[in-house]
């Protein structure tokens, strides 16, 4: 479905009345945007109907809140390469990452007006093939493909569930807290054109809560409200979405490895994307004028391998 197609009702009607959505806006809103770009000498940008709608929803329909989440998208990329240049989905690690199920998308959101589902499953990461940050980069260049395009992500956000059971003792080792950080600080800033609405901690060890509490000093007291530790069960998840949408070790319906494979080549097929992203950012002569973020600033070179794991 194009974005500017018909919404299905229950989404028109939450587009309307959280996101103050107009289809008869949309002529004015593109206009100012695109005028606007064409003046910024430091970035380009991506400037179709589709790209510019999706930041207009995150931004409630405000056009200058609209100008800086879109400056804030590229300006954040430029400062972590590490994490955002060169991406190329047709690696074999990258196949190899997202049919381990390490991410899942899952098709149904948590209701016909609610936000889309992403699993995060850190005891998938296979750091004897793979280093944490292949990992990190793979989830990005995924969920970026996925939600660029989504509406209903777009209008109703989308939520995580990261489940922290079975971490193996080299991935909680591996843990970067400024990355972390990083990351965190990402979705504050919007760094996808999408609302995000939470994320759900289970299976949380003792250890993990640990490094959790490491972090969640540098958030921002509305974005910790966002996160939700379930302990060991998932049936306070139940609140917030039906069971049967969940992978079927949740207690649900979707088969993690035929679904997989098909995500893989849902994802490769969109590879033309990619290749277009190469002529838009900053500025190289902008970027170079800049303090730039170093591995360490990521979270690259550090880790906690002098704790002592109970």
């Amino acid at each position: 479905m194009s974005l500017l197609d018909k919404l299905p009702p229950l989404l028109a009607t939450k587009a309307a009345t959280e996101l103050n959505e107009s289809p008869a806006h949309y002529p004015s809103c593109f206009a100012a945007l695109r005028n606007w770009l064409q003046l910024q000498p430091h970035f380009r940008s991506r400037t179709s109907d589709e790209f510019l709608l999706a930041f207009l929803r995150t931004a409630k329909f405000s056009v200058e809140r609209a100008k800086q989440r879109i400056e804030s998208f590229y300006r954040y990329r430029s400062e972590l390469p590490e994490l955002f240049a060169n991406w190329n989905i047709f690696e074999q690690k990258f196949g190899d990452i997202i049919i381990s199920g390490a991410l899942i998308y899952l098709p149904e959101p948590a209701a016909l007006d609610g936000p889309r589902v992403i699993i995060i499953r850190p005891k998938c990461f296979d750091l004897t093939r793979h280093s944490s940050l292949d990992v990190y980069r793979t989830l990005f260049i995924a969920v970026d493909l996925l939600l660029y395009e989504d509406v209903q992500v777009q209008i109703a956000g989308f939520l995580i569930i990261l489940d922290l059971g079975n971490v193996t003792r080299d991935v909680m080792l591996d843990f970067k807290p400024r990355l972390a950080r990083n990351i965190i600080d990402g979705l504050n800033k919007h760094i996808f054109p999408a609302r995000f609405k939470g994320m759900h901690l289970v299976n949380m060890p003792t250890m993990i809560e640990r490094l959790y509490n490491l972090v969640k000093g540098a958030i921002s007291s509305k974005m910790r409200d966002r996160f939700v530790i379930h302990g060991q069960s998932l049936e306070k998840l139940d609140a917030y979405m039906p069971r049967r949408i969940l992978p079927e070790e949740y207690g649900g319906t979707y088969n993690i490895i035929e679904n997989q494979v098909n995500l893989l080549n849902k994802l490769r097929s969109k590879a033309h994307v990619l290749d277009e992203e190469q002529n838009y950012g900053m500025v190289e002569a902008y970027v170079k004028a800049q303090k730039p973020v170093s591995s360490s600033d990521l979270g690259v070179s550090g880790t906690f391998k002098t704790l002592v794991i109970d």
